[in-house]
């Protein structure tokens, strides 16, 4: 099973958009598996999905056409669409979620109200192709929308909720909850 993780807005990582990625030593055991993926946030990235090979993951810095046997995701923490929130009238992270799609920029209030590395040139958070997934960490619950053949996903809290979220092989998203004491 392939695992990503993202830093989010209180992990060992900078606040400064895009996050670098958690470093391996944070997962000593895990970081060792090739499966184990620490990347930034936020991410592009495309997964093949063929059954004839292994599983194959490559990050994106061009959004280009992805293979029918692939899935384009992008992927965030969550504090994009927080912030994006905080600065309009819309209060669904979903409903925000895909208003970054139609717009085209998934990190607008950036680097107003969300820092940024200086000196980056290019705007690598211009949406040129929509992806086939939108997941959004850190939200209060879990969410799922369809918007242009895109699913629009939220991940709510592990720690809070004790929930975590799959993608199966016929990519079905699955919400999974754990019982936390």
């Amino acid at each position: 099973m392939e695992v990503f993780i993202i830093p989010g807005e209180k992990d060992p990582s900078e606040a400064m958009f895009p996050q670098a990625p958690i470093h391996r030593c944070i997962f000593p055991t895990s970081s060792k598996r090739s499966t184990f993926h620490s990347i930034c946030n936020p991410t592009r990235l495309e997964i093949s999905t063929s059954s004839s090979s292994t599983t194959e993951t490559k990050i994106k810095t061009e959004p280009n056409d992805t293979p029918e046997d692939s899935l384009d995701i992008i992927l965030t923490s969550g504090q994009n669409i927080k912030d994006a929130i905080r600065n309009t009238n819309i209060n669904d992270p979903l409903e925000m979620g895909q208003k970054l799609l139609e717009w085209g920029h998934i990190c607008p209030t950036a680097p107003d109200t969300i820092p940024l590395h200086p000196g980056i040139e290019d705007d690598i958070f211009v949406v040129k192709t929509l992806p086939n997934l939108f997941l959004i960490g850190n939200q209060n619950s879990f969410g799922l929308r369809e918007w242009k053949k895109t699913k629009v996903v939220t991940v709510p809290k592990f720690a809070d909720t004790g929930v975590a979220v799959i993608l199966n092989k016929d990519h079905e998203i699955i919400p999974l909850t754990f019982k936390l004491k």
